[in-house]
């Protein structure tokens, strides 16, 4: 199972790596260049294969056909019907990805139209833009996004690269419950029900990096272990290559580092490597990290004095030092996205109400006597208001993982965290671990608590999920827990389907027949009067915007072939 995580991170890896050299040289606009920088690459790696005695590139055991035989077993029935479920999800997400472009706020003001820049001027240094994340950002994602849109000269195939990165997370959960000690059978079932939650469901189809990020450093976590146990040179590159290629892929990420400086430390007593072997490893990540992520940095240093940009501490809780105490802010936080995590979204409308009212009763009935209010605008950001009673929408910006992800952590994770010590695994106490530590570090690093925060935690819960076995594997199977599972991540998943405002397939807002600037603008409306004026500007042309940043979304007005400049004139 692990050869699709190696190939997975080495040809993420050898992308970058090319797109960074090619940066360099002014050439990210240059295909001829990239397939040139991609040809000697795949030359010196053939010629290392040759020289290093030709090991084997793929399991010579590999073959799916016992597995499918054993699905046809009476017991194997749940997992079957979750095999299938999922399969339809990620049949309908491969079809969404090509049929929709590009149409999330952020992706659209940031993400995809820095890309866009990218490929028109030939790197990705400083231009003149309001827009001050395109140029500060980590790039890693986004690089890779350009790929697709050099190679294939449309934003189609963007996508499929967050959706690769779900599948292969998928595989980490199953790489992780086998670790645990449970079953294929019930580690399968934790790697499918990982694609059934709602946030990560509706990643799938999203071109927002967060599940790029996740599976990262879930492989990050992975390999740093499989190395830990056995020592293995091939552990010890492939994880040293994922924490170089994660710095320069999310900001956010830095919320798990402290976990895994734990895990690092835990390891010189359950792992038992040496000094030596330990500084070997760190030599290896730091020079992927200055091969692969580093330039990102050096260019925010040189142009805005800070390796992660200007105003850098208004994106973090120094923003609401102000309003309250450290200390305070982070129990604050904390407590929102705790409560956050009971995620009702996936339910219909009437019934989310209900549960949504009687959680906010009992939160009430437990905040109330201690003469605790978390409810409020404190130490939110922008306009956001926190109320125990809000109904969140099921769409990316807004969804969790359901009820079944919050399960997983509260109790799960806990009893895992219990059974580290009890057992004698160390690994099964971390994803516990990753989570309180990303609770408490995201609230460092965040200037506020927003509703849009559930994706920031889906590497705690993919390593969560991967306790999932524990419900239903014993000395009898417990069945109906399987079939219950089942029937959860059917209905969730028929409502993501059914009712992502962002691409809905049923109904009269159906993308299916619709032109592209309404496509794109399904979560912005505001924008939509300025791409329809911009149609009648030709290709090619300059286009002058004279509008607040805050006011529209860069990336339609380059147009569906990218070939119109955008010059950004400020009000």
């Amino acid at each position: 199972m692990e050869f699709p995580l190696a190939w997975g991170l080495v040809s993420f890896a050898s992308v970058v790596l090319v797109f960074q050299i090619a940066n360099l040289l002014h050439g990210l606009n240059s295909g001829s260049l990239i397939l040139l920088l991609q040809s000697v690459l795949l030359t010196i790696s053939a010629a290392a294969w040759f020289m290093t005695g030709k090991p084997a590139l793929f399991p010579n055991d590999f073959n799916l056909g016992p597995v499918f035989a054993k699905l046809k077993q009476p017991e194997n029935a749940a997992l079957t019907a979750l095999l299938l479920v999922v399969v339809g999800i990620l049949l309908l997400s491969l079809v969404l990805i090509f049929v929709v472009p590009p149409n999330n706020n952020d992706a659209l003001s940031f993400h995809v139209a820095r890309i866009v820049r990218w490929k028109q001027q030939g790197t990705y240094f400083p231009w003149e833009t309001p827009f001050t994340w395109q140029l500060t950002f980590p790039v890693n994602a986004q690089l890779t996004y350009l790929w697709t849109l050099l190679m294939s000269r449309t934003d189609n195939y963007i996508a499929y690269i967050p959706f690769l990165a779900g599948v292969l997370t998928s595989l980490l959960v199953y790489a992780f419950s086998r670790e645990f000690g449970f079953s294929r059978k019930g580690a399968a079932f934790a790697g499918l029900i990982w694609l059934t939650f709602p946030v990560v469901q509706l990643h799938l189809t999203s071109v927002r990096h967060d599940l790029v990020s996740t599976w990262l450093f879930v492989s990050l976590v992975y390999f740093f272990h499989r190395w830990g146990k056995q020592k293995q040179r091939s552990a010890l590159i492939l994880s040293s290559l994922a924490l170089g290629l994660v710095l320069g892929t999310n900001f956010s990420i830095a919320a798990y580092l402290p976990g895994f400086a734990v895990l690092a430390l835990v390891g010189f007593w359950c792992y038992r490597y040496t000094f030596k072997q330990a500084l070997g490893w760190v030599c290896a990540a730091l020079l992927a990290f200055a091969l692969l992520s580093s330039p990102i940095y050096i260019s925010n240093q040189i142009h805005f004095g800070s390796p992660v940009g200007p105003d850098a501490a208004e994106m973090t809780s120094t923003a609401v030092k102000a309003e309250m105490p450290t200390a305070k802010y982070i129990a604050l936080t904390s407590a929102r996205w705790a409560y956050q995590l009971a995620d009702f979204s996936w339910l219909p409308s009437p019934v989310e109400a209900r549960l949504t009212a009687a959680k906010a009763a009992a939160a009430r009935a437990l905040t109330e006597p201690l003469g605790l209010n978390l409810e409020g605008d404190i130490a939110t950001l922008d306009a956001h208001i926190f109320t125990w009673d809000r109904l969140y929408q099921l769409q990316e910006d807004e969804a969790w993982f359901g009820l079944v992800g919050f399960f997983l952590i509260f109790p799960t994770s806990i009893i895992g965290f219990v059974q580290a010590f009890k057992k004698k695994d160390v690994l099964r106490a971390f994803p516990f671990i990753f989570y309180l530590t990303a609770l408490v570090t995201c609230s460092l690093i965040r200037p506020g608590w927003t509703p849009f925060d559930g994706r920031y935690f889906m590497p705690a819960g993919a390593l969560a999920t991967a306790l999932l076995p524990m419900w239903f594997e014993g000395k009898q199977t417990r069945y109906w827990v399987q079939w219950i599972l089942v029937f959860t991540a059917l209905f969730s998943s028929a409502m993501v389907a059914l009712y992502n405002p962002a691409k809905q397939i049923v109904g009269g807002a159906a993308v299916w027949k619709m032109n592209r600037i309404d496509k794109l603008t399904r979560q912005s409306y505001s924008s939509k009067e300025m791409l329809y004026l911009a149609e009648q500007i030709p290709s090619g042309a300059v286009v002058g915007v004279a509008a607040e940043a805050n006011d529209y979304q860069e990336y339609g007005l380059f147009g569906e072939d990218f070939s119109r400049q955008v010059v950004n004139v400020y009000p």
